[in-house]
């Protein structure tokens, strides 16, 4: 072969290794966006903000249609769902929408908009916004008639929309449930007078609602607002759908006040937890991991729990105590005082005695005294069982305290179950047969704690896809 033949020959290699490359990267470049991800690509935090609406909506759009976006979106296992009125209390406040965003911690955002088109007609606009760049980007949106679209149907079309924003199949197909569409209208109705401080005629719009059509909406608000049916508007919901996550928390809370099975309890929880990870699960669940004296597996729930309320007094409350517990002093300052910023009211009401232990943390503004104070003036007509068990215990009426302990919430009894100082008062009142005897009725007792093994945190919300 002479020269003019290798360098023809080589010429051609090199143009076929050209075109080969450019195949390849056109290949990868393409079989990226044909087949997406079937998860979110990364962690999502997601929340749902009220809907703008003209004064001839139905004023139901503004809050009670998006708050029921939140518990869909919820059921997400690759999505942190920002509790509603988190998002509520951020947009309330002085801060510009940028610093809203931030302050809530989320990635994306939803938002609803109604408007007249040119047919004098209602339309509303959703939107999925990507906020994790600088320039804000719409991943979704869609535009529905509102005189051709029932309050279900925009939710359930709403809901598959936004999820195919955020590339998540973490959580079943929404049914279309047309037979619902006029009991629903009439459960936000309720939600909506509700919101505006209606008790009554929530209660009136709920019982309309649910004669149209059983439905675990209007049977789980029945249940809060009318307590005692409690247990028979609990089966109404769980009849219409037995997967409704608010109902079967409740129905499992009640259960264990009743008979006080808490490994039962415990274990109920985990399983709710492991399926429905944006729920209050969470919470249940840390209340009982820290009777049980797994102070870390508690903590780290509780911050799960910061992330989906990042507004919440009470959530920045549990993880103050439950640093408190684990003796991590400056910690535990830190968030009470987060807290006491989230809550002017910090020391009033019935929440006075609850958190004595922790004042020794904060600073001159707030001193023991002014805790003991509060809990004078509030102890002698406050129903509140922790309240009781607390002031009783601080004031050495144990009688009184041993009598409470039936009562007690886990996560916020003060002392905990299991002190983590040397509390010389505290090791005398718990080495009382009253106190062993409680600890062994309710299956907390210290043969239990050494087989309790808790699910490790990470399980609990791993990824669908990992």
């Amino acid at each position: 072969m002479n020269t003019n033949e290798k360098n023809i020959g080589g010429s051609h290699g090199l143009f076929f290794a050209v075109i080969f490359m450019t195949f390849l990267i056109l290949s990868t470049v393409f079989g990226y966006f044909l087949f997406l991800p079937d998860r979110a690509p990364k962690q999502i935090n997601l929340a749902v903000v009220p809907f703008e609406i003209t004064q001839n909506s139905p004023e139901y759009l503004e809050h009670a249609l998006p708050n029921e976006f939140v518990y869909l979106l919820s059921l997400s296992r690759d999505v942190i769902v920002i509790d509603y009125e988190s998002s509520v209390d951020a947009l309330s406040s002085s801060t510009p929408f940028r610093g809203f965003i931030r302050e809530l911690g989320a990635t994306h955002f939803v938002d609803g908009v109604v408007e007249v088109n040119d047919d004098d007609d209602e339309t509303l606009t959703l939107r999925l916004v990507d906020v994790t760049q600088p320039a804000w980007r719409t991943r979704r949106e869609a535009t529905y008639l509102l005189s051709q679209t029932p309050p279900l149907q925009l939710l359930t079309n709403g809901v598959e929309l936004i999820r195919g924003g955020i590339y998540d199949t973490s959580a079943e197909t929404l049914s279309p449930r047309i037979e619902l569409n006029r009991a629903f209208t009439r459960y936000l109705e309720a939600q909506h007078s509700l919101r505006l401080g209606d008790t009554e005629t929530a209660i009136e719009y709920a019982e309309d609602s649910l004669a149209r059509t059983q439905n675990e909406y209007a049977a789980l608000l029945l249940a809060q607002l009318v307590p005692e049916r409690e247990t028979e508007y609990l089966e109404i919901a769980l009849a219409a759908n037995p997967d409704y996550a608010p109902a079967l928390i409740e129905t499992a809370h009640n259960k264990y006040e009743r008979i006080r099975d808490l490994a039962g309890y415990i274990q109920e929880l985990e399983s709710m937890v492991l399926k429905y990870p944006n729920s209050d699960a969470i919470y249940e669940l840390a209340s009982m991991y820290s009777l049980m004296g797994q102070y870390e597996h508690s903590q780290e729930l509780l911050f799960r729990w910061a992330r989906m309320r990042p507004r919440s007094a009470d959530a920045a409350f549990a993880l103050a105590i439950a640093r408190s517990r684990l003796q991590r002093d400056e910690s535990a300052a830190e968030a009470y005082m987060v807290a006491s910023a989230r809550d002017a009211d910090l020391l009033t009401a019935n929440r006075g005695s609850k958190y004595r232990r922790l004042s020794r943390y904060l600073d001159s503004n707030i001193t023991q005294t002014s805790v003991d104070s509060s809990v004078q003036r509030v102890v002698g007509e406050s129903n509140d069982c922790d309240v009781r068990f607390t002031d009783a215990f601080y004031s050495d009426s144990w009688q009184v305290a041993y009598t409470r302990l039936r009562c007690v919430d886990a996560l916020f009894s003060i002392p905990p179950i299991r002190s983590t100082s040397a509390d010389t008062e505290w090791m005398r009142f718990t080495s009382d047969e009253r106190y062993v005897t409680w600890l062994s009725s309710i299956g907390a007792d210290d043969s239990s704690q050494n087989k309790f093994q808790p699910i490790p945190i990470e399980r609990l919300f791993r990824q669908r896809s990992e």
